[in-house]
């Protein structure tokens, strides 16, 4: 057994392995999203990703302001949730009014202070580099190890 079927058992989910391929069950559709992303995440955790993740995670960091935006489609209603989230309202006025559209609001300072990055994870944002990250035990270096002298 690997990691991943050591994973999956204390989870608790029931799944099928031949080989190389196994099928996973869970209750819902969202549930298998997430064993994905992690199964993913777990198969690869071996590699050297980190840069990749990271870029994902910020796009999909963008993608997520880029939707909270769009569904405050007024500019009060816009204005009112930048402000309950800590933006002054000096700056919140300023991206709540503004024409530019939600991909481009999303990358601005204002948006990005409102909805940061603990915030989202905070409200249950899946953080792919951090998850690979706690993978890191795993991953071994060519060599000698971690304890080969550079020359």
């Amino acid at each position: 057994m690997d990691a991943l079927d050591k994973e999956l058992e204390s989870r608790g989910l029931p799944f099928v392995r031949y080989a190389d391929d196994f099928a996973i069950f869970v209750k819902s559709e969202a549930a298998a999203r997430r064993v994905y992303a992690r199964g993913w995440l777990s198969y690869f955790a071996l590699e050297q990703v980190k840069s990749t993740l990271r870029d994902l995670d910020k796009w999909l960091r963008r993608r997520v302001r880029a939707c909270y935006w769009r569904q405050w489609s007024k500019s009060k209603t816009r204005l009112r949730k930048l402000v309950a989230l800590g933006l002054p309202k000096r700056v919140a006025r300023g991206s709540a009014m503004s024409g530019k559209g939600p991909r481009r609001l999303s990358m601005t300072a204002g948006v990005q202070r409102a909805l940061s990055n603990e915030y989202l994870t905070e409200v249950g944002l899946f953080n792919l580099e951090s998850y690979w990250e706690s993978f890191a035990p795993l991953r071994r270096t060519a060599g000698c190890g971690p304890a080969c002298p550079v020359v």
